[in-house]
């Protein structure tokens, strides 16, 4: 039997740790990894390099074919890549029955010698096993014919005994039993598996926990939901109230504001209209009133000249400013005049006078018997109201100079 020498460091006993990788040996379909990618031979060739008997894909050889030499990772041996490959040939149709009885296939050796060219085979693709088949298949050293009892830790394989015997793996590398490294791992996937149930289930707890508590106080939040929102409704509807009454109260104030301005205005157009109408309801009465005045007064003018032709007076005259004799010095001559025409001509001015029309009346009479004759003034709408009063003067003038004559 062959004996395996292991490091002191290496004991059952050792708080070293072991490393495993993720690909472990406890997977059932997994007896069969290529040595330097740890991919499963089930589906592709299995290449054995026959200086060290480690497995080795196609996939990584024909990369090392390359470069012309292939270094195995687990014992870091050299191997000469540049005599080339000939075809594989079929040796068994089921691989799973030849690990089974300890038969090497599918698998392809380089010898360094050329002479003793190599042989590849490549195995055919065969079935997937039954489960109850694979769970009983073991590690298995296609190059030694034996079981893998032993694990690497450096190299992260399982090894026959013959393979852990080697100088490299006997006297650098870290071996463990087989059994021992998949307890260990078995033990740290329960605990893994332990430890996921108890974190799924102390999530499921707190989700189970927080539902209830929010289905608890869901009735109260939706309350409290529904009060802040008639709260905010009722909120809304008084400031639209306010809105309205404010904007009602500014229209009426407007409205108030426009009714009295209007009021204003019409009263004010209203006394202004009732003014005008007075004022030419006077002027009319005092235009008939004037006018009656001086046909009567003139036609005693008439017959004071008439009979007083010896005085020194010929005639007075009239400059208007006005249409219909703008700018005319219009001269009414008393001497032999018809008391018609005379009556007509004082009746033209005086009625020019009265309307408000400026006119300038003038007597040329220079007698000192007459002084009131000598009397002129302008007339114009600034001093109508004098004017007027001066008209009544001179007509009363007259009259009483008509009956003392």
């Amino acid at each position: 039997m062959t004996t395996i020498r292991r490091r002191p460091s290496d004991g059952p006993n050792s708080d070293q740790k072991p490393k495993f990788l993720a690909n472990s040996y406890e997977r059932e379909d997994s007896d069969l990894q290529c040595s330097n990618c740890r991919n499963s031979f089930h589906r592709q060739e299995i290449l054995v390099l026959e200086s060290c008997g480690h497995n080795v894909c196609q996939y990584c050889m024909e990369e090392a074919e390359e470069h012309g030499k292939y270094i195995c990772p687990v014992c870091l041996e050299d191997t000469n890549t540049t005599n080339g490959s000939p075809e594989p040939e079929p040796e068994r149709e089921n691989s799973y029955d030849a690990e089974k009885s300890g038969i090497t296939t599918a698998r392809q050796i380089y010898i360094g010698d050329p002479k003793n060219s190599p042989r590849r085979l490549k195995a055919k693709k065969p079935p997937p096993p039954p489960e109850d088949q694979v769970r009983e298949m073991k590690p298995f050293c296609f190059m030694h014919s034996k079981d893998r009892e032993f694990y690497c830790l450096d190299c992260d394989t399982p090894m026959c005994p013959v393979c852990a015997s080697s100088d490299i793996h006997s006297r650098f590398h870290r071996m463990r039993d087989l059994g021992e490294v998949v307890a260990i791992l078995r033990q740290n996937t329960a605990y893994a598996q332990e430890c996921i149930d108890g974190e799924l289930r102390r999530e499921m707890q707190e989700i189970m926990a927080h539902e209830e508590n929010f289905r608890k106080h869901l009735p109260k939040k939706l309350e409290t939901l529904r009060e802040r929102v008639e709260h905010q409704a009722r909120a809304v509807v008084r400031l639209v109230e306010e809105a309205k009454l404010r904007t009602g109260q500014e229209l009426e104030h407007y409205a108030d504001v426009a009714d009295k301005v209007m009021h204003k205005r019409v009263a004010k157009m209203n006394r202004q209209l009732n003014a005008a109408k007075r004022e030419s309801q006077r002027l009319s009465e005092i235009h008939e009133v004037s006018e009656a005045e001086a046909i009567k007064m003139h036609g005693r003018m008439h017959d004071f000249f008439i009979k007083n032709k010896e005085r020194n007076f010929s005639s007075f005259f009239v400059h208007s400013r006005t249409p219909p004799d703008f700018n005319v010095m219009a001269t009414v001559s008393v001497n032999n005049m018809p008391p018609k025409e005379l009556t007509e001509a004082v009746k033209r001015h005086v009625g020019w006078a009265i309307e408000g029309a400026p006119a300038i009346v003038n007597d040329t009479r220079r007698t000192p018997e007459y002084p009131l004759m000598q009397k002129g003034f302008p007339v114009h709408k600034s001093n109508f109201p004098k004017y007027l009063n001066e008209t009544k003067k001179i007509i009363l003038e007259w009259k009483k100079f008509a009956r003392t004559h």
